[in-house]
């Protein structure tokens, strides 16, 4: 009953995107059967399964929200060394999406409007982390 009540919360705090609450409570649900004497049985080594697979996805979902975050903070860098043309100043509206996981790290779209030359120019780039080398760089596919 309790390890279900946990479920619940986990999967509430999970849709309120309160990642690092939602993975605790996981993480209380996988110790809470591994320490206990039906670890062994189907029904709790499915639900152990499927806990485990959901920390993987928020811990996932966490890192990408920071390298999000990352390339928002620091985009107008991004593109100043990628767009020598562009200035500071004209670099604005930036917006960042995830596009996929490759197998040579998280592909990002970064994309921001460059005004202050005539018409506002949308700006894009494909960038790719690695995470192996802890590395960004341009990606060109």
């Amino acid at each position: 009953a309790s390890i279900i009540r946990d479920q619940q919360d986990a999967a509430r705090k999970l849709k309120e995107k309160k990642l690092d609450q939602a993975i605790t409570k996981l993480q209380t649900i996988a110790s809470s059967i591994n320490s206990s004497q039906f670890k062994d049985e189907d029904e709790f080594a499915t639900i152990l399964a499927e806990t485990n697979q959901s920390i993987e996805n928020a811990q996932d979902e966490q890192f990408i929200i920071a390298k999000t975050s990352y390339l928002e903070e620091n985009y107008k860098t991004i593109f100043l060394e990628n767009y020598p043309l562009a200035t500071e100043e004209s670099l604005q509206d930036p917006k960042i999406d995830f596009v996929k996981k490759l197998d040579s790290g998280l592909l990002f779209k970064l994309q921001c409007l460059e005004k202050g030359r005539g018409r506002p120019l949308r700006l894009v780039i494909n960038y790719l982390y690695d995470p192996v080398k802890d590395k960004w760089s341009f990606y060109n596919q």
